[in-house]
Formats: structure tokens, C-alpha cells, sequence
């Protein structure tokens, strides 16, 4: 079932008979719109799933810098590889610019560090009204 603000993508397809819509990629609402760049959760997971040294789990912290907005990713390492390493955050910045053409400032933190949820995950903190 879809729902307003679902985010999906159509299927090639030649038959009416044909399933066309793709699973849902995510909810436009989960979207922001970081110095004129529309910005997704999913963008960053990806790009933290592909690190071998990183575990799944992230945040992103949302502040206003002045008059723009800041993004700081908070990401985790994997058991066993040591916390605030700045070539691993270093290579994540690179990484995010190439792909989502943002700067964000990248913090990584030892394994067990971010709190756990047990429904959906909350990806995004903003802290525009308390900085």
C-alpha cells in the first residue's frame, strides 16, 4: 500500500499485467534541504554500509551554522577497530562530497556508542533550535 509522500520508481514494463512499481525507496518527509541540496537518509547509509570498518548504525545532527545549516554524520566503528580515527573520517567526507555534493563534518566514535532503538531507527537529530 502506498501513502502520500511515498518515494518509489517505476519499473520497466510492457504488459498492463506487469507489477511497475518498485519497492518504496523512502518518504519525502525524511528529505532535507542542506545549503540548496535535497538530502535523504538513505544516501548516507549507503555510503556508511559500504565502509568495511564502520557498523550500520549512524546519526545525523542537524545545526544552524550562522545563518546555514551544518550536518555532522555520527557514525560507529565495528568491535575491534579503534574509535576517532580522522583518515576514516577524512575518507567519509571525501566520499559524501563526491556522491551527495555536500560537506558534512564526520565523527566517528568507538563501537556500542550510538543508543539503539527498537522500532525504526531515528537517523536524524535536530539540534537547529538548541545551538
Amino acid at each position: 500500500r502506498y501513502r502520500t509522500g511515498d518515494i518509489t520508481q517505476l519499473m520497466p514494463g510492457t504488459a498492463f499485467s506487469v507489477r511497475r512499481m518498485a519497492r518504496i525507496r523512502g518518504r519525502s518527509d525524511d528529505m532535507m534541504i542542506i545549503r540548496g541540496v535535497n538530502v535523504f537518509p538513505s544516501q548516507f547509509e549507503e555510503i556508511v554500509c559500504a565502509e568495511p570498518a564502520l557498523a550500520p548504525n549512524f546519526l545525523l545532527e542537524r545545526r544552524r551554522a550562522g545563518r546555514l545549516e551544518a550536518l555532522t554524520l555520527v557514525v560507529e566503528t565495528r568491535p575491534g577497530v579503534a574509535g576517532d580515527d580522522p583518515a576514516l573520517a577524512a575518507r567519509l567526507d571525501r566520499r559524501i562530497r563526491s556522491t551527495i555534493g555536500i560537506h558534512v563534518t564526520v565523527r566517528v566514535e568507538s563501537a556500542g556508542t550510538l543508543p539503539r532503538s527498537d522500532g525504526k531507527a531515528r537517523r536524524v537529530v535536530d539540534l537547529r533550535d538548541t545551538s
